[in-house]
């Protein structure tokens, strides 16, 4: 277990076949590897043999034993450590002819279930069926569900091969797991004896598969035949206040419209540097924004968005209520108190309704998945890395440096050298121009998403949209500057880099997504050499019919069907067909840039546009954000920009070289 609530479980699970035959061999397996969750399935325990003959010293246990016969039963013991950080409690469930023992373990943060079970093969289908059904139950109820067993169903092959016909029991838990959110993560043989062909017994079963992580297929414990399983458990949260106070911003864009358009822009912005009159515009833009900004504090709910102030005002008087009841006993007091009661209760509802449609109704669909996000996983905390050592870090700022490191071994260093002749390429006529204009300007700033993040320069989208009519004329002068001279100002080459969480082991940085936060005045203008650089290339035919990535009016759906289409007719002709799927790693990050400027060259791109795309794909940085704290400011040495407009037309494959 990690402080600072990351908590890491080591979690080890076997059939023991007899837990008392084997509780030697169990402790010494317990003083090696001190997991912190151990389940056992088949513990063959019975009521005749108290839990102080199987305890283990700093564990606490919980068993199911068999009733009326001997064999089966399973057990789950619990080290002090979990007992402290989780409140433990025993869901009962009825799953006849199977042992089952689900424990939930929560705390203000987290909640999750956590189960062990023993299917004898013998088990009959109506049995299977009802137990299948308590699983389904189970997994609905609960958004984290872990569950380690053995199901004693070996002729399921792992992963599911959909062609296969299984037996009527197995068949109902393949249908679980194909209709439902649960994953199956044993894959490899965990029953293996003389003369028998290994088997795949001993399940892994979740709701949430990036919790569990790094599986090991261990040495059995004693003389046992089914191997051990050993796993990690993570979870990242982050401590709660009840409430939090944040400060909330309203500016008075009408007033900072009215002193944009009173502002000399003509010699505000009269120097020859792009560079000196971006830094003039910005200190200006946001002098205003301050001037005409007000801040005040919110107080609300940290975990219900909708309880707000007021009603926290009340919750509290309602407690008071309560308090001169239980002083006076007086059921005057407490009428009084159940009435105001009642009306906090409707008050919080309708609070909680208003919320909830005002979240599903509104344009930008990025707070309805937010919110969704939240009722089918847990808080999202600050990431912890693990360093060379192994040590779970928790400053902040030595995590953005890892996480800095991470990113920056994915860059490729470009071969000098001359670069060899495209002869497939016929050059078309040269395009090296792009118009700006006031009108197409104005256009951009009012087509933002007012939610879209800032980027390093603190420019949102929403002072943009809102003050479209005003900067319009003044964004344009700028871009026309940084495209005639093929500068770009440092705000527009600079991208905070969030890390978010793909899969796999979330102590290790590899695993983490970089996003990308870039200017947004630099998106618009790449925004407008977008559209007309894409319109160049199409109606010059320089993009193959075979490419749907990234191109207006084409997606992976027109892929499909197109090479469907392909597929289907070679078939019904009686040919074959070989497919090759190929995933290019980090792909974005190993564009070598000198061959990119060379392909763009190559398809007719000179003069001012490809002197400013140098410029722009050239001495770009990164900083890695997590919590407060930044990263050191890392070079990029290869690649197109990711979070960028343009990146991804860039990144479009040109012939290779």
């Amino acid at each position: 277990m990690q402080p600072n609530n990351f908590y890491v479980c080591k979690i080890v699970y076997s059939n023991v076949a007899s837990l008392m035959a084997k509780y030697n061999d169990l402790c010494a397996l317990v003083q090696q590897d001190k997991p912190d969750i151990i389940l056992l399935a088949e513990t063959c325990l019975t009521s005749s043999i108290p839990d102080g003959m199987v305890s283990l010293n700093g564990y606490t246990l919980f068993r199911r034993d068999r009733i009326g016969s001997k064999g089966g039963g399973v057990c789950i013991y619990l080290a002090d450590e979990v007992l402290s950080t989780f409140h433990v409690s025993n869901i009962p469930t009825k799953t006849p002819g199977t042992e089952s023992l689900f424990l939930k373990l929560s705390n203000k943060d987290t909640t999750l279930l956590l189960g062990c079970i023993y299917r004898p093969p013998s088990s009959v289908v109506d049995n299977d069926k009802i137990l299948v059904e308590s699983l389904s139950h189970l997994a609905d109820s609960y958004a984290t569900l872990l569950l380690f067993g053995d199901f004693n169903m070996p002729d399921i092959t792992w992963p599911i091969d959909p062609r296969c016909s299984y037996k009527p029991s197995s068949q109902l838990f393949v249908d679980l797991l194909t209709h439902s959110h649960l994953r199956q993560l044993v894959t490899q043989p965990t029953r293996h004896r003389l003369n028998q062909n290994p088997s795949t017994l001993d399940l892994i079963v979740c709701s949430d598969d990036h919790s569990l992580t790094n599986l090991e297929y261990l040495a059995p414990i004693g003389i046992s035949d089914h191997s051990t399983l050993k796993i990690d458990l993570q979870i990242c949260q982050s401590p709660r206040r009840r409430t939090v106070s944040f400060t909330r911003t309203v500016t008075d864009y009408r007033a900072v419209n009215n002193d944009l358009a009173k502002t000399n822009w003509e010699a505000l912005l009269s120097d020859e540097s792009i560079v000196k009159n971006w830094s003039t515009f910005k200190n200006t833009l946001q002098s205003l924004l301050h001037r005409h900004t007000k801040s005040f504090f919110v107080k609300q709910s940290s975990t219900k968005p909708w309880i707000n102030g007021r009603l926290l005002q009340q919750i509290n008087r309602k407690r008071a209520l309560w308090r001169t009841y239980k002083r006076s006993g007086s059921e005057l007091d407490y009428r009084i108190h159940r009435e105001f009661s009642n009306r906090l209760s409707t008050a919080i509802k309708e609070a909680r309704c208003v919320y909830e449609k005002n979240v599903a109704e509104a344009k930008d669909a990025k707070k309805l998945y937010k919110y969704i996000r939240t009722k089918f996983t847990g808080p999202v905390s600050t990431p912890r890395l693990k360093n060379t050592f192994g040590e779970v870090l928790d400053n902040n700022k030595i995590i953005a440096d890892t996480f800095a490191d991470a990113f920056s071994n994915v860059f490729t260093i470009e071969p000098s050298g001359c670069l060899p002749k495209l002869n497939n390429i016929c050059k078309p006529i040269s395009f090296s121009d792009i118009s700006f204009t006031t009108d197409v300007v104005h256009k951009k700033l009012k087509q933002l998403k007012v939610s879209k993040s800032p980027g390093p320069d603190l420019i949102t989208a929403k002072t943009l949209h809102e003050c479209a009519d005003t900067l319009s004329e003044v964004l344009c002068i700028l871009m026309k500057q940084s495209f005639d001279s093929g500068t770009l100002p440092a705000d527009w080459k600079i991208a905070t880099v969030r890390p978010i969480f793909k899969k796999g082991d979330k102590l290790d940085a590899s695993n983490y997504r970089p996003i990308s936060l870039t200017s947004v005045v630099s998106k618009i203008m790449e925004s407008i050499i977008y559209d007309q650089l894409i319109k160049y290339l199409i109606d010059h035919h320089l993009i193959p019919n075979e490419q749907h990535g990234f191109l207006p009016g084409k997606s992976i759906q027109s892929n499909l069907l197109t090479c469907l289409s392909v597929w289907t007719r070679e078939v019904d002709c009686g040919n074959s067909v070989d497919v090759i799927f190929l995933d290019f790693s980090k792909a974005f990050d190993k564009v070598p840039k000198r061959r990119l400027l060379y392909k763009l060259q190559c398809l007719g791109i000179s003069g001012n546009l490809i002197k400013w795309i140098e410029s722009f794909i050239s001495e770009r940085t990164f900083s890695v954000k997590v919590g407060d704290s930044f990263s050191r400011p890392v070079k990029m040495q290869s690649g197109v920009p990711q979070g960028s407009t343009l990146g991804p037309l860039l990144f479009w494959p040109t012939p290779p070289i």
